[in-house]
């Protein structure tokens, strides 16, 4: 058998619905609702917390949702409601989750994480043995996790959040900050990865009907975007793991959101 065009896109919701719902949960503090192509969270942090102090960073409180199925990628418009305070905390875009190959209690992921003063991050997480811990357990004492970062040029040593080339856009109705993140794995391993503002809607929305490998964004549409090389994926070919919605939440902050998959981007069979 051999594969047929790779699509991207919201065919029907029917089918979105199918291919996102929802797998495997990550989320003590029960944050993230929804299930299928549409979550949200609206959740208090009461832990009251001084930033700076010896417990603030134990106290932050993490969940995911992943999809049921693998995807080679995906696309997900996050918005982060006006009612939010100020950075509150992260929203985010699992992709390529998947268990760590020496230890099959210990996830493998990457992550593009927003928050609504402007600031982003990419990195990559090895070894991680418990999703609640301060960046994923990468100061652990024992049983480390490893992180990667990335940004624009590539892999960065700063793994602090980064500036987006401009301002979130805002949605007029609403109030609510958003944008459209996504990211795939192409067919030499790399991952592609886009952080995307509001001039990219209407390209957005015509994704399902196009070759998304096709697809060409105008640098204006841009807020962030890059190329995760091969070296760094461990992938000489496209490869399909879970995807998943994040988030956290600072102490005494509230975050309110939603995520919305505009689509996802997987291999099928050719049906001869």
């Amino acid at each position: 058998m051999k594969l047929s065009k790779i699509l991207f896109g919201a065919v029907a919701a029917a089918a979105v619905m199918g291919l996102v719902s929802c797998g495997e949960v990550d989320d003590p503090n029960k944050m993230i609702k929804g299930s299928g192509s549409k979550y949200t969270i609206d959740y208090s942090n009461v832990t009251e917390d001084t930033e700076g102090s010896s417990t603030y960073n134990d106290n932050i409180s993490r969940g995911y949702r992943a999809t049921a199925y693998k995807h080679a990628g995906g696309l997900v418009k996050i918005s982060i409601d006006s009612s939010s305070d100020k950075k509150a905390g992260v929203m985010g875009f699992i992709f390529d989750l998947k268990k760590n190959s020496l230890n099959s209690n210990a996830k493998d992921f990457f992550v593009i994480g927003i928050r609504n003063d402007n600031k982003y991050y990419v990195s990559k997480f090895m070894n991680v043995t418990d999703l609640q811990a301060y960046n994923f357990g990468t100061e652990a004492t024992e049983n480390k996790a490893v992180e990667t970062a990335f940004d624009e040029s590539g892999v960065t040593s700063n793994t602090n959040l980064k500036n987006l080339n401009d301002s979130l856009p805002t949605d007029e109705e609403t109030g609510a900050q958003y944008a459209y993140v996504y990211a795939y794995c192409d067919e030499s391993g790399n991952f592609n990865w886009a952080i995307l503002n509001a001039s990219a809607t209407d390209k957005v929305k015509s994704l399902s009907d196009k070759e998304f490998e096709a697809l060409e964004f105008e640098d204006s549409m841009y807020l962030a975007h890059g190329t995760i090389d091969a070296a760094y994926t461990d992938y000489d070919e496209q490869t399909q793991n879970n995807l998943a919605v994040y988030a956290n939440v600072y102490p005494t902050k509230t975050l309110k959101g939603e995520w919305n998959f505009v689509g996802t981007y997987k291999e099928a069979e050719v049906i001869e």
